[in-house]
């Protein structure tokens, strides 16, 4: 751990690389690995925080969460590969089971089984449920509450509350949608 201080490493490998990071903690195979400079972060399971290097005040729970992060900060995964592709996405809230998958942006929260899998440039979404904006790639400030709603929308501005509310709507923007199906 070279001259970092008050940090704390459970695991085989865990904190490997580590040489000014401070205040980190580590439990799990591998966990925040590669970080270098990176403070104030919490990772526990296998490969959580992995490939992380500058990426601060994030916290990561379940294997493989936050796996491929690098620089994104404050960031919360919880649930295996919660924000795995993430890289330097910030501010995001990931809670279940692939949630956040694919994310590469900012201030998304996804609470839910798959919940906003395939984000890939949509900023400030909000999902809660199974599989909620699950093909949101790129849509900006929408939110799905319940299952499946907004399943495929890449669109802006959309809210839908329901069971697969807005489920087919691709390109549709600001619409409101309350009720099943």
């Amino acid at each position: 751990l070279s001259d970092a201080i008050g940090n704390t490493a459970i695991g085989s490998k865990s904190l490997f690389t580590n040489t000014i990071g401070t205040q980190n903690s580590a439990v799990g195979y591998q966990s925040l690995y590669f970080n270098n400079t990176g403070i104030n972060n919490n990772a526990v399971g296998a490969y959580a925080l992995h490939k992380n290097v500058s990426g601060s005040f994030n916290c990561a729970s379940g294997s493989y969460a936050l796996h491929n992060n690098t620089g994104g900060s404050n960031n919360n995964a919880e649930g295996a590969y919660a924000l795995f592709t993430n890289t330097v996405g910030s501010s995001n809230t990931a809670m279940g089971y692939q949630s956040l998958f694919g994310n590469t942006s900012n201030n998304n929260t996804a609470i839910g089984y798959n919940a906003i899998r395939n984000n890939v440039g949509g900023d400030a979404n909000t999902a809660l449920g199974y599989q909620a904006l699950y093909n949101g790639t790129s849509g900006l400030q929408n939110c799905a509450f319940g299952y499946q709603s907004l399943y495929a929308t890449s669109a802006n501005y959309n809210t839908a509350f329901g069971t697969q509310t807005l489920f087919n709507n691709i390109t549709g923007a600001a619409n409101v949608a309350l009720g099943g199906f």
